[in-house]
């Protein structure tokens, strides 16, 4: 699978091609046609950059928000299955353990439907165990309202998630930074310090449109924001990490350094919705993928 490079990535690669392009593209010429449409698509480049920035960021926040919580929930909720029995307390691991998966192997928001069935068999896990002892009923009470917690919180990152950017603003966007770039290129003068604005200029202006798509595939700085707060879920748990193969050719990954050993999942559902599980334990530091220990 064809790696992820975010957005400062690609803002290194658009300052070397801006700056051989400086050096290729002709010295302009006043026009003030071109100078108006310039100040008219900076205008309006600016305005929904500001707009569509800010709407992706609250979404960003929002969601990794959420994610944090429901996190935090799913580990009160494997803290609290010890007082219901060792059994339940292993079928509950068992639980978590299989709905982290599932939602690793899907990207942010499309989880919610494969996870589904993960939530129905803890649900009649508790609804077969009756409660004798008052501790055990307060746990129990207790981990229906956390359950309740994590419903509102899934369902939340489901609909929050689906807040992307149309083809047809993405279509906009990209219309109005060609025409920026046309015209600063056009009147372009042929001094150093002319040259220097129109390349800065530029990759300002790609970096911009970097961001945001980064923003929206809620993997700014080419991290994903589940890949800490959930990834401990698994170790709460006494399970080892799980990566899907495909995000690990996607995405480099940092490990802490007391961290081992790590799962890799190799199927992968999007290509193939009923390829069957495999899963290898695999070292930090000895699998083929891009990954180091922190």
């Amino acid at each position: 699978m064809q790696r992820y490079f975010h957005a400062t990535q690609w803002a290194a690669v658009s300052l070397v091609v801006f700056i051989v392009l400086v050096f290729v593209v002709p010295d302009g010429r006043e026009s003030s046609s071109v100078e108006l449409l310039l100040t008219v698509s900076t205008f309006l480049f600016a305005v929904l950059a500001g707009f569509y920035l800010t709407r992706l960021n609250n979404r960003y926040d929002r969601v990794r928000e959420l994610i944090a919580e429901e996190d935090a929930h799913w580990i009160t909720v494997y803290e609290l299955s010890a007082v219901l029995g060792r059994k339940y307390r292993e079928a509950v691991t068992n639980i978590i353990d299989k709905y982290y998966q599932a939602a690793f192997d899907y990207y942010i928001g499309d989880a919610h439907r494969p996870t589904q069935k993960y939530m129905d068999m803890l649900y009649r896990l508790l609804r077969a165990h009756e409660p004798v002892k008052e501790r055990e009923k307060d746990a129990y009470d207790q981990t229906t309202d956390l359950l309740a917690d994590i419903e509102v919180e899934r369902n939340a990152i489901a609909v929050v998630s689906l807040e992307k950017l149309t083809p047809g603003q993405w279509a906009t966007m990209l219309s109005l930074a060609a025409i920026v770039l046309f015209s600063i290129f056009y009147l372009k003068g042929n001094m150093f310090f002319s040259d220097a604005m129109v390349v800065l200029l530029a990759t300002v202006l790609s970096l911009i449109l970097l961001v945001m798509r980064d923003l929206q595939n809620f993997f700014l700085g080419g991290t994903s924001m589940v890949d800490e707060s959930s990834q401990e879920v698994f170790e709460v748990i006494g399970r080892p990490r799980y990566f899907p193969l495909s995000y690990l050719e996607q995405h480099p990954v940092e490990f802490p350094r007391d961290v081992q050993t790590f799962r890799v999942g190799y199927h992968n559902l999007y290509k193939d919705p009923n390829a069957p599980e495999h899963i290898e334990i695999a070292k930090v530091g000895e699998h083929r993928t891009s990954y180091k220990p922190r």
